[in-house]
This record gives structure tokens, C-alpha cells and sequence, in this order.
């Protein structure tokens, strides 16, 4: 099960750095989307079943969800990746 320590802190995402990670089969790839002014607006969150890092996956079998740029948005991220495994 992951928690939001796991994920590291909104920080580590403001310098614009993803974080991957697994959990089984599942992937989970989290990415920081800025705006115009080079703010934080939200994290992506990509997830895909599978043996292959993100480059090797399909695009057709790789899903996307936003979540807001906040300690809200964090936990939301980790309960949705939870859901998922």
C-alpha cells in the first residue's frame, strides 16, 4: 500500500522532477504540469499494467489522471494508485 511519504513532497515536484514507481504490476508514473508562468497546477498521473518501463508501453494502455498541485491533490494520488492495485 502507498502512502503519501511514499511519493515524496510537493517540493521534490516543484523543480519540475516525475517520480515512478510499482506496485505488483501495476505502474505508476506522477508528473508536475506547470502553467504559462512556470507554476505548479497539478500532477499528472499515469498508470499502465505490465512488465515495461513507460517509454515501452503503449500509449493505448497507459491511463492519465490530473490532480490538483496541493497536499489535497498528493492524497488524492495516493488514494487513486491504491484503488488501482
Amino acid at each position: 500500500m502507498l502512502t503519501k511519504d511514499d511519493i515524496l513532497s510537493l517540493n521534490y515536484y516543484r523543480t519540475g522532477a516525475e517520480f515512478t514507481g510499482s506496485i505488483g504490476i501495476l505502474r505508476y508514473k506522477i508528473s508536475p504540469v506547470f502553467d504559462e508562468e512556470k507554476k505548479p497546477v497539478s500532477l499528472a498521473v499515469y498508470t499502465w499494467e505490465g512488465l515495461y518501463a513507460f517509454p515501452e508501453t503503449p500509449s493505448e494502455e497507459i491511463e492519465q489522471r490530473d490532480f490538483p498541485f496541493s497536499d489535497e491533490g498528493r492524497e488524492s494520488v495516493v488514494e487513486y494508485i491504491n484503488s488501482l492495485s
